[in-house]
């Protein structure tokens, strides 16, 4: 009744491991482009990266246990991009952002792993249940 009070769809374990799987992929493709970006700042690389990023909070949204990771990957791109952005003058912080960056990806990949494999746990019980 309160999921449906929020126009919230609750879901089954199988399709958050399903998400989970998606953000990986997201997060894999966005991290790639996001250190091309470190490598050689140009527009089109700035833009590819923010798609990238915005299909993976697109899947971020929908498993709430994590947002704040999410909220935490998405300060550090804020605060490399704006070190990027500034100046290219000062490499020390450009590798001290992307360092704080990868961090805040890692941290969220293992979450969504966990999210993932508890969601395979769960289907293989089934599985075996008569």
């Amino acid at each position: 009744m309160l999921a449906q009070a929020a126009n919230v769809i609750p879901l089954h374990s199988q399709e958050l491991s399903a998400i989970a799987a998606q953000l990986l992929s997201a997060l894999d493709a966005y991290e790639q482009a996001a250190d091309a970006l470190v490598e050689n700042w140009n527009d089109l690389l700035y833009s590819d990266c923010s798609e990238l990023f915005d299909e993976a909070r697109m899947y971020a949204s929908t498993l709430p246990k994590i947002q704040a990771l999410y909220i935490e990957l998405l300060i550090c791109r804020f605060e490399l991009m704006e070190a990027l952005w500034r100046e290219r003058q000062h490499p020390e912080e450009i590798a001290e952002q992307s360092a704080k960056h990868k961090r805040a990806l890692a941290e969220l990949r293992q979450a969504c792993w966990r999210h993932y494999k508890s969601g395979c746990v769960i289907q293989m019980a089934e599985k075996k249940s008569p």
